[in-house]
């Protein structure tokens, strides 16, 4: 889960050239954990013994807990594109962020 990071630091530097890329990876990084948690859930059954049931339902609300966080993330980042390009044309230029919007 390198990759997040990653782009995370080129995007707080200022060396990211847009929000789209960040926005649509973080979704389907999301879609692809929640089918994971939902492949987990669709696995269990009652042949199964008690502590592979609680095994799967923790891993499902975990990974589940964590395609939340990157379906927050590229929401907002898609919500807050045109504000990065803003701020990203102040830091070329020089100028304070608010005077450039």
């Amino acid at each position: 889960m390198a990759l997040p990071v990653y782009v995370g630091i080129h995007t707080v530097r200022g060396t990211a050239r847009g929000m789209w890329g960040n926005a649509l990876g973080s979704i389907v990084f999301a879609l692809f954990i929640f089918i994971h948690a939902f492949s987990v859930v669709a696995a269990l059954g009652p042949q199964q013994g008690p502590d592979q049931l609680i095994a799967g339902v923790l891993d499902a609300a975990g990974t589940s807990f964590a395609a939340l966080g990157f379906l927050a993330a590229g929401v907002l980042a898609l919500w807050g594109r045109h504000e990065y390009r803003f701020w990203l044309r102040a830091q070329k230029d020089g100028t304070d962020y608010n005077q450039a919007s």
